[in-house]
This record gives C-alpha cells, sequence and structure tokens, in this order.
C-alpha cells in the first residue's frame, strides 16, 4: 500500500471535515493558515484566528458548522 493510500484511508475523513473548515474560513473572508495535525490532540485542525466567543457573528458560525457537509 503507498503512502497516500494509507493517508486517505487513515486520516481521508478528518482531512475531509478541515478542509470544510478551511473552505469555508476562506469564503468568509476568515484568515486560515491552513490543517495542522496537533499531537498532543491526536486530531486534524483548522488553523484560523477567531474572537472570543462572545464576538462569534454570521461567518464564524458558518465556519464552524461547515464541517457538517463533510459527513457521510
Amino acid at each position: 500500500m503507498t503512502d497516500a493510500e494509507l493517508l486517505e484511508r487513515n486520516w481521508g475523513r478528518a482531512l475531509v471535515h478541515e478542509s470544510g473548515h478551511a473552505i469555508m474560513a476562506v469564503l468568509e473572508g476568515i484568515e486560515c493558515r491552513g490543517i495542522c495535525y496537533n499531537k498532543t490532540l491526536n486530531k486534524f485542525c483548522a488553523v484560523t484566528m477567531l474572537p472570543p466567543d462572545s464576538q462569534y457573528n454570521k461567518k464564524h458560525y458558518l465556519f464552524l458548522t461547515a464541517s457538517l457537509l463533510s459527513l457521510k
């Protein structure tokens, strides 16, 4: 099995999930620095700068819910 096949098999769904967040961030004008793997939490995450929860507006909520589109 190739590295690409192993990556897709083991991490494909997580990468699609985080890609949903990253795409919505770009579409809504939220700075997104990419997707990274957090070794401490053992998970992938979209890297963005969001304000405190009390300052969220529509674009931040769209960013947060964007990953729901990646569910099967």
